[in-house]
């Protein structure tokens, strides 16, 4: 859910993080978030995160934050049914409310699990026992409003005819508390969390498939077998935690497979995979098109469940899509793209699902094409021009999913949202029947990037407090974030803290920072002209390093100084230009690099017919630093004679190197 995939180094495209709600600190689900991240930064969407698109009227419904809000401006807009939307927004508080003692009683054991029991009671069955089309035609007149509170069934990936109530109030009522977007994108997150495992002495194996979950003779889990480099071999454990999905888990992994319910398609896709389109922009589609991160979910109509899944092959178009500008939600971006998530039923694909992506032949490729337009057609009349701003374009499949994540029929969210999955809920909890066999993500708890990160911790916690689950680990947790240093940057040892002696902007896009370096650090900072520093920075809880040249002369250490241009898109440069002040202190990694008056490349004889340049030895390459050309001649007729060519910033170790040429005559 938070895989994001590089192209034309520029273009991040997510997968399946889009916005995510009740995430900031108050909330449970944002303290688990913040534990297991270690702090990882949030930003809000626009006031106006959600706009649905009518193509039947040319309508537009702009959802705004906040439940308040949302339930007035839809009795604003459809004041004959006023009474009927506060009987909705009501009946979704109810959800909530027995959602949360039906988790602590999937999460639990014993007498807690039994009262958690009583206090459900037969409501989550009640809820679950509709459909969320068949509540709305039940409650609502106007089959306008009816279409507008049933347009986000992309959020559970099942169309409204066959989601339940239950699971449509869940999904609308996650977005009432805001709607968040990590600042440095989904990467991000299961980027943070790596030194979190690590710290607990434990190790991340990418790339490292596993075949099998291994029983010993007594039925109980001893282990994994999996191929780490090229190497098939078994990882032995009393545990295993899968977030593989239930399917996968019980069906595929167990050399005997267990709960033959999970073969009904009605447990797989129930008839919905997913389809993703990605798109490289060239333009800035806030200047262009006038949005400012907020989602679209443009549907043909009002009647959602009467339409089929989008069919690439009847040359008809899909009547239902979601497009989303994640370049305009990350904080540090040097490009624009968009994305575009379609729901089709995997038939229409199945005749290559046993082939490589390699080998499906033109055929699909001239499928995946026919996507392609019919989706540029299809956002026309919202976006003008959007296909003509398109520079890079990728389709995705429901194959595309399977590959990925396993889960049969290329389905987003794991078991689909129905009363099946209701009814067979013994099974979708992180106990399982197998001893030492734990099941997490989504499958054990709910759809979406919060729902598999809550399934996460509720394994954890029915391993760490078996009887309590989940609410014995929390006041643990809330006790470690209250600790002081809580999730404090972890310097390299060799970097030395520097504090800002002072800051002199060169101009709108460049400043000179000046570093005070301490007495004990001053023989390692030791330096040439045309060395450079490596600036170690924690960017919104991030580690970035950054090669800057100095600009200073050896001779005014213990100060040092260095130029830094802002540069779109840099993190390191932004930062430093918009955060860092006098008095704060910088980590820096001692002086380095070969391309400095002495010490560098030898010197290349420049005779009367051709002109030769020696290149030089670069610091190393980032988005904050430009490249210069030095040339120099070996065996000039004059002493010392030096030729300085730069470019841009590349021009700063000259400067040192020019000076010091000076200064020696």
């Amino acid at each position: 859910m938070t895989h994001q995939f590089l192209r034309e180094n520029k273009y991040w495209f997510s997968t399946g993080t889009h916005y995510v709600g009740q995430i900031m600190p108050g909330e449970r689900m944002g303290t688990f978030m913040q534990f297991v991240t270690g702090g990882a930064v949030w930003d809000p969407l626009p006031d106006d995160f959600d706009v649905f698109c009518f193509g039947s009227d040319g309508a537009r419904f702009p959802q705004p934050t906040g439940e308040e809000a949302w339930r007035l401006r839809l009795e604003s807009q459809f004041p004959a049914e006023r009474a009927a939307i506060r009987r909705y927004f009501a009946d979704i508080r109810k959800v909530f409310d027995f959602y949360g003692n039906h988790l602590g009683e999937k999460a639990t054991r014993g007498l807690v699990r039994t009262a958690f029991r009583l206090l459900v009671g037969g409501k989550r069955r009640r809820a679950a026992s509709f459909t969320a089309e068949e509540y709305m035609r039940r409650n609502f007149q106007d089959p306008r409003l009816r279409g507008l509170l049933l347009a986000i069934w992309g959020d559970h990936g099942l169309r409204p005819d066959r989601v339940t109530f239950m699971h449509h109030a869940l999904i609308t009522g996650n977005n009432f508390t805001g709607t968040y977007y990590p600042r440095l994108g989904p990467r991000h997150l299961a980027k943070a969390t790596l030194p979190f495992i690590q710290a607990a002495g434990g190790r991340v194996l990418a790339s490292a498939p596993a075949s099998e979950i291994l029983l010993d003779a007594c039925g109980r889990v001893a282990g994994v077998r999996a191929t780490i480099q090229g190497t098939e071999g078994v990882l032995k454990s009393k545990l295993v935690v899968s977030a593989a999905g239930a399917y996968v888990t019980f069906r595929q992994l167990l050399r005997e497979p267990i709960h033959p319910c999970l073969e009904d398609k009605t447990m797989q896709s129930a008839g919905c995979g997913c389809a993703a389109l990605y798109f490289g922009l060239d333009c800035d589609p806030s200047e262009v098109w006038g949005v400012k991160g907020e989602n679209l979910w443009i549907s043909s109509d009002y009647e959602h469940s009467s339409h089929s899944m989008y069919d690439p092959w009847s040359g008809k178009g899909p009547d239902y899509a979601f497009l989303t500008f994640p370049s305009l939600k990350e904080a540090y971006t040097s490009a624009h793209w968009a994305e575009v998530c379609l729901f089709t039923d995997p038939r229409h694909y199945a005749r290559w699902e046993h082939l490589p992506s390699s080998a499906r032949g033109p055929e699909y490729e001239a499928l995946k094409q026919r996507m392609l337009e019919d989706v540029l057609r299809y956002v026309e009349p919202w976006l003008p021009g959007f296909g003509s701003h398109v520079a890079y374009s990728e389709v995705g499949t429901p194959l595309t999913w399977r590959h990925f994540t396993g889960w049969p029929d290329g389905t987003m969210y794991g078991v689909p949202p129905t009363r099946q999955r209701v009814d067979h809920d013994a099974i979708l909890r992180p106990e399982t029947s197998i001893p030492g066999l734990y099941l997490a993500g989504t499958d054990a708890n709910m759809f979406g990037v919060a729902g598999a990160a809550m399934g996460g911790v509720m394994a954890a916690g029915a391993i760490l407090s078996p009887r309590l689950g989940f609410f014995g680990i929390y006041p643990q947790m809330q006790k470690m974030m209250a600790q002081p240093g809580w999730a404090a940057p972890v310097w390299p040892p060799e970097a030395v803290a520097c504090r800002v002696e002072s800051i002199h902007d060169e101009g709108s896009r460049a400043r000179s920072i000046t570093l005070r370096v301490p007495d004990e650090a001053v023989e390692r900072f030791a330096f040439g002209p045309g060395q450079f520093v490596t600036l170690v920075l924690d960017v919104d809880r991030d580690q970035v390093r950054r090669a800057y040249s100095i600009s200073s002369l050896p001779r005014d250490l213990p100060l040092i100084s260095v130029a830094v241009k802002r540069v779109v898109g840099g993190r390191a440069s932004r930062w430093l230009h918009d955060h860092l002040e006098e008095g704060q202190e910088v980590r820096v990694l001692a002086p380095m690099g070969e391309f400095c008056l002495e010490g560098g490349a030898k010197p290349q004889k420049i005779d009367a017919q051709t002109t030769q340049r020696t290149p030089p030895s670069f610091p190393p390459s980032s988005d904050d630093h430009d490249a210069a050309v030095l040339v120099r001649a070996s065996e000039p007729p004059v002493p010392h004679l030096h030729l300085f060519l730069g470019a841009g910033s590349g021009v700063v170790p000259l400067v040192p190197m020019l000076e010091t040429a000076l200064e020696r005559g």
